[in-house]
């Protein structure tokens, strides 16, 4: 336990494996379940692995290449987002989504996050939160439809000048009365 929580807490075999945090934090979801994702596989999970694992997690942040871009990402808050798994693992949608909002803001430094459904939201996430507190600040908003063009009005409206919108959601895109592409373009010309 020991040799392996050591291991998994090495910043710099981390950052020389180049691993996602996503995978590791898929790896600390399967592992503290106590059972495989296929097949029958069962194990008592071992609280310092956890633990390291969850270190690791942040301990790979900086595996995340930077866009160099101004980015604004927008977190889908609607209520499809607490339920479910995302592609067959342990995660809900919610949890990847601040997983990944974390990771844009740890890679670039001009990153905007806002939450998004059929409104917007201030959602106020920082480089310095957990993931915990991340994902239960998404969470704790409660929204409904989900409409894509609202982070492209947002940006529109509010003057900001960003090269690329990253919509974090899953999979419901249009809830509006414009379209996401048409937001888009009006954006891009102005």
């Amino acid at each position: 336990t020991r040799t392996v929580a050591d291991r998994l807490a090495d910043g710099d075999l981390i950052r020389k494996a180049r691993v996602h945090p996503l995978n590791i934090l898929i790896g600390l979801r399967t592992y503290a379940s106590g059972h495989g994702l296929r097949g029958q596989n069962t194990w008592a999970p071992v609280a310092q692995v956890i633990d390291a694992l969850d270190e690791a997690f942040y301990q790979a942040f900086p595996n995340v290449e930077p866009t160099g871009k101004r980015l604004l990402v927008a977190v889908d808050v609607s209520g499809s987002m607490t339920s479910g798994s995302v592609a067959g693992v342990p995660l809900s949608p919610c949890e990847a989504a601040a997983a990944l909002a974390l990771c844009h803001l740890h890679a670039d430094r001009d990153v905007h996050v806002i939450g998004f459904s059929d409104r917007l939201f201030e959602v106020g996430l920082s480089r310095r939160q957990r993931l915990d507190d991340a994902a239960n600040a998404i969470r704790n908003i409660s929204g409904y439809g989900t409409d894509c063009a609202l982070p492209v009005m947002y940006a529109d409206q509010h003057g900001l000048a960003v090269d690329a919108i990253v919509a974090l959601t899953d999979g419901e895109t249009w809830a509006g009365h414009t379209h996401p592409a048409q937001a888009l373009t009006a954006y891009r010309r102005k």
